[in-house]
């Protein structure tokens, strides 16, 4: 069976009859790019949903840590408030359009 494949590795079915539509070229089979292509995609959206948790929890933190310094609670992070401030900055960038996203291995790091 014919398939009308398009650079992004959408696909569809088609018959002899049916035209191609904008962007299609016709495969008599799917290619083994197309699902590579499918499961790459699959990985990336399981490790950006894992990354945006990530940040979701990490800037909760970050907030629970900028009011015990200014409670001078003992149990407090190292670091300096605008250690902190920075460290917030960076992890609030931590999204689609940083070009290490979604590595794990990238993320920003804590004051130390």
């Amino acid at each position: 069976m014919p398939y009308a494949i398009k650079d992004d590795g959408s696909f569809r079915a088609v018959s002899e009859d049916m035209e191609l539509q904008e962007g299609e070229t016709l495969y008599e089979d799917v290619p083994q790019w197309v699902y590579d292509l499918i499961e790459a995609n699959r990985i990336n959206a399981e490790l950006t949903a894992a990354e945006d948790a990530w940040r979701t929890k990490e800037m909760e933190s970050i907030a629970d840590q900028l009011i015990a310094m200014e409670d001078d609670d003992p149990e407090a992070l190292p670091g300096t408030e605008r250690q902190w401030r920075d460290y917030r900055t960076l992890v609030r960038g931590w999204k689609e359009g940083h070009p290490d996203f979604p590595s794990a291995g990238s993320r920003p790091h804590r004051p130390a």
